[in-house]
């Protein structure tokens, strides 16, 4: 009977491990999966059901002995890893489908909009309850779905876990309670920085008729500096086959001039650039994509010279255009300091100065195209030459 009765509690005992062996394999299960203490989501959130949810071990000071964390990729904006709740357990944030409704995916950022849609799922569900827990929408979702804010990281907004989680709250700005609560739920990515071209491009047409000098507007929402640039330029607009195409250049700078002869004249051009910080995060390229159009052909090169080439205040001087034209219908429109005539149109001008001194000549050459490009140079007068006259012997 004793010997029976031994039995009796010896199997009751391993009934007991065994079942307590199968409860502690379903909670630790995920455990082997949980993400790293180096994560980037870190802080607290709050549900009215469930109480705090951790979102990084750090939070907690468990790191040694359980490391786990929730990150987001800065390039795709998708979430991974897992939170804990002292009440639900494990939340995982890159479950698989099916899900339940629209969006079908797993939680993700859009550093664009700001917005954090899709799904996350508690690990222990059961009991009739499925675990998802819906961040936000693309479309038709609530007004105060969950965002994150560009230059603090800072979430905001609710998230919505059904019966069980019910409202989860992600910053004590959206409760009121920040001076007894001053919890919230923090992102340390580097957001990517964005790029606008001005469409307002510079042009040297006299020095360089068909480069024009094109500049970018650069923003960063973490304020990190840019220390890159590709830019493109091409005669279609999917750019397909750029004439330029500078490949990454390791600058601050915010402008940008072709050199060489590259580009063609009477062209439409289209351009696009995407810029990179200093925390290694591009751009999108710029959109929409900006667009300028070179001339029909070159500017007038203006050039003259004058005879006598040391002349004297009084002395007729002879100035000789010496332009170089690229289209007909050419006129000169010439200016002159302190010398008669004040101006002239003619080709080839007289002018007579009158007194000594540096004085400035100006060419105003004019295409039949109406391209101009002045010239000035400094004529160097000497003093009036003496009067003689003829004395008889």
């Amino acid at each position: 009977m004793r010997k029976n009765s031994h039995i009796l509690i010896f199997g009751l005992v391993l009934a007991i491990l065994i079942a307590l062996g199968f409860v502690l394999s379903i909670f630790f299960q995920p455990q082997p999966a949980k993400s790293a203490s180096t994560d980037n989501v870190s802080g607290w959130a709050w549900s009215e059901t469930i109480g705090w949810i951790s979102f990084n071990c750090t939070d907690r000071g468990v790191c040694p002995s359980s490391n786990y964390g929730v990150n987001i990729d800065s390039a795709t904006g998708n979430f991974s890893g897992y939170a804990w709740s002292e009440n639900i357990g494990w939340i995982n944030f890159s479950p698989s489908g099916p899900y339940p409704e629209a969006p079908n995916y797993s939680v993700k950022y859009n550093s664009e909009t700001g917005k954090v849609t899709g799904w996350a799922r508690a690990v222990g569900y059961g009991g009739g309850w499925d675990g998802w827990i819906l961040f936000g929408k693309d479309a038709g979702g609530w007004t105060n779905q969950v965002t994150i804010e560009s230059g603090t990281g800072e979430f905001h907004g609710w998230a919505w876990g059904s019966d069980v989680v019910g409202w989860i709250s992600f910053n004590c700005d959206e409760r009121g309670v920040c001076g007894s609560s001053n919890y919230k739920v923090l992102a340390d990515i580097g957001f990517p920085p964005s790029v606008s071209c001005n469409d307002a491009e510079t042009w040297n047409y006299c020095s360089d008729s068909r480069n024009p000098t094109l500049g970018w507007n650069y923003s960063d929402p973490d304020s990190d500096p840019q220390e890159s640039y590709q830019l493109q330029i091409d005669d279609n607009s999917g750019f397909s086959s750029p004439e330029i195409d500078t490949g990454e250049v390791f600058s601050s700078g915010t402008s940008y001039h072709p050199t060489g002869t590259t580009l063609g004249w009477g062209t439409a051009y289209y351009w696009r650039i995407k810029v990179k910080d200093d925390q290694d995060n591009w751009s999108d390229w710029c959109a929409p994509t900006c667009s300028f159009a070179t001339p029909l052909h070159a500017y007038p090169e203006p050039d003259f010279n004058w005879v006598p080439s040391n002349p004297s205040a009084l002395e007729p001087v002879n100035f000789i255009d010496q332009t170089t034209f690229y289209n007909g219908g050419n006129s000169w429109f010439w200016t002159f300091e302190s010398a008669v005539p004040v101006s002239s149109v003619l080709q080839n001008p007289i002018a007579t100065f009158s007194d000594q001194g540096n004085w400035d000549v100006t060419l105003e050459a004019t295409d039949g195209d109406g391209f101009m490009c002045p010239i000035t140079k400094a004529v160097n007068v000497a003093e009036p030459l003496p009067e003689w006259r003829e004395i008889k012997p």
